[in-house]
């Protein structure tokens, strides 16, 4: 990755997720990697693994939200970025993030039930 050879890297995290495939940190740089490769499906599969095993990973959020963004998917870019900026307290930018996470995801689905989730939480710590 240091050296901008992103096929490689993420040829050789392949490598190490097939031998250690429960590692949430592994996971998040194989999809690191095919994001820097590129490669957008596959990295948000990896990352959403990641996600899945560990949803406190700062980066991985960032990743994720990349990913999503790139993939033209912009409900879901801002519901990760809203649950990145909650894990950091930043629950102004969290709030943001999240009513056009609600704006733009299916009305009652999983992703936007999670939005609400983050404006419901901010609306209680503000009071």
């Amino acid at each position: 990755m240091r050296n901008r050879q992103f096929s490689q890297a993420a040829d050789a995290y392949s490598k190490a997720v097939s031998m250690a495939p429960d590692q949430a940190l592994i996971l998040a740089g194989q999809g690191r990697a095919l994001l820097a490769a590129g490669q957008n499906i596959s990295a948000l599969q990896s990352l959403k693994k990641a996600r899945d095993m560990d949803f406190k990973n700062i980066n991985l959020l960032n990743d994720l939200a990349l990913v999503y963004a790139k993939l033209e998917n912009q409900g879901m870019a801002a519901l990760i970025t809203a649950e990145r900026f909650c894990l950091t307290g930043a629950l102004k930018d969290a709030q943001r993030h999240a009513k056009k996470a609600e704006a733009l995801l299916p009305q009652g689905s999983p992703p936007w039930q999670r939005a609400q989730d983050i404006l419901n939480a901010n609306h209680l710590k503000s009071n």
